[in-house]
C-alpha cells in the first residue's frame, strides 16, 4: 500500500509540475526540453521516461533516442505494458527479433487481450515469419477496434502471403471503406485481383492508386493508358 501511495503521490506531483513549466516557464515551450526538466528532477520517474522515450518516438521517428528511456521506463516500474509494447516494436525494427519476442511476450503476461498488444504482437510475428500467428492476433484485434482500415489493410497482406487471395480482396475493400485515400490499398487489391483473373477490376484499381500517388513504372501507366 505504501508503495502505491508514493506512486501516486509522485505522479500528482509530475502531472502538476508539467503544467506548471507548460504554461509558465517560457524556455519550457520545447516538450523534449521539458520531459528533460522532469526527469532532472525527478530521475527514477517511469512516467517521465516513458514519455520522453515516446516524444522521440511518435514525434521525431528516432527510435534509437526512444530506446533507453523505454528501458529505464521498465526497469523502474515493470508493469509498464506500453513500454514493454514500444521496446518489442523498436527492437522488431532494428532487427533484433529475440528481444522483440521477449519484450512482447512480457507485455503478453501483463495483459494479453489489451488491442495495443494485439496489433504489435501480430507484428512481431509478421517479421518473424509467422503469418499464421500474426493473422490470428489481427482477428482478435479487428474484433475489438473493428473501424481500424490500417489493420484490414495489414490483415489482407497477411492473406495474400497465405494464398487466401479471395479473404484478402475482402479485407483490401474493408480498409478503402475505411479511408479510400490511401494508394497502397487500391494497388494491393489490384494485385489480388490479377490472381484471380479479374483484370478489369485489377485496372481499375491501378488507376486510382496512381491517381493517388503511388509510384507505378513507365511501362505499367503506359500500359493502363496513363502518360
Amino acid at each position: 500500500i505504501m508503495k502505491w501511495l508514493q506512486w501516486t503521490i509522485g505522479l500528482r506531483l509530475i502531472i502538476i509540475y508539467f503544467f506548471i513549466a507548460k504554461n509558465y516557464i517560457p524556455n519550457w515551450k520545447s516538450e523534449e526540453l521539458m520531459w528533460r526538466n522532469v526527469l532532472s528532477e525527478y530521475p527514477e520517474s517511469s512516467i517521465a521516461n516513458y514519455n520522453l522515450g515516446t516524444y522521440y518516438m511518435m514525434s521525431l521517428n528516432d527510435i534509437d533516442q526512444a530506446f533507453p528511456y523505454f528501458s529505464n521506463a521498465v526497469k523502474l516500474n515493470d508493469k509498464n505494458i506500453t513500454a514493454w509494447i514500444n521496446l518489442a516494436v523498436i527492437s522488431g525494427k532494428r532487427g533484433d527479433i529475440q528481444t522483440a519476442k521477449n519484450c512482447i511476450l512480457t507485455a503478453a503476461a501483463i495483459d494479453s487481450t489489451l488491442p495495443d498488444l494485439l496489433k504489435n504482437r501480430a507484428y512481431i510475428s509478421a517479421i518473424s515469419g509467422d503469418a499464421k500467428a500474426a493473422l490470428a492476433d489481427l482477428d482478435r484485434y479487428l474484433y475489438k477496434i473493428p473501424l481500424d482500415g490500417q489493420m484490414y489493410y495489414y490483415r489482407g497482406m497477411l492473406k495474400l502471403q497465405l494464398d487466401r487471395v479471395e479473404e484478402a480482396i475482402v479485407d483490401f475493400s474493408e480498409a478503402i471503406k475505411l479511408d479510400n485515400k490511401k494508394a497502397d490499398y487500391y494497388y494491393q487489391r489490384s494485385l489480388a485481383e490479377q490472381k484471380i483473373n479479374d483484370y478489369n477490376a485489377a485496372m481499375n484499381d491501378m488507376r486510382i492508386a496512381a491517381s493517388l500517388g503511388y509510384p507505378l513504372s513507365p511501362e505499367i501507366r503506359k500500359s493502363l493508358g496513363l502518360y
